[in-house]
């Protein structure tokens, strides 16, 4: 196994995955997206302004069309997949950043620090 496959535990459906010169790539169109969201949400914490409505907003498109497709309302296309696995990796680092953030000033407020 590799790396991506303990981080993401993706299916790889050939039919839900992107091709590239005609091989596979290693996770499917929804991970890939989580995976570029990642990289994303990396480099957006320098720019951003941070707020709870946009960290927990951007993941409910994935949600909705995952959800959507489980239950049998409609079948998404590798596009819309990859789209909201993007905004989902690219929020959920936003999301990251103010839980870390909101336990600091939690642990401060109560007497603790990281450093005497």
């Amino acid at each position: 196994m590799t790396f991506l496959d303990y981080m993401f535990m993706c299916h790889k459906r050939p039919e839900r995955s992107f091709f590239y010169k005609g091989k596979q790539l290693p996770l499917c169109s929804r991970c890939t997206g989580i995976c570029v969201g990642y990289v994303v949400g990396m480099f957006y914490v320098f720019f951003a302004v941070f707020s709870w409505t946009v960290a927990i907003g951007g993941m409910v498109p994935l949600v909705i069309d995952g959800t959507g497709q489980l239950l049998g309302y409609w079948e998404s296309n590798n596009f819309r997949r990859f789209l909201t696995g993007t905004l989902f990796g690219t929020t959920f680092i936003h999301f990251l950043i103010l839980n870390v953030t909101a336990s600091y000033r939690i642990g401060t407020s109560f007497g603790l620090h990281l450093v005497s």
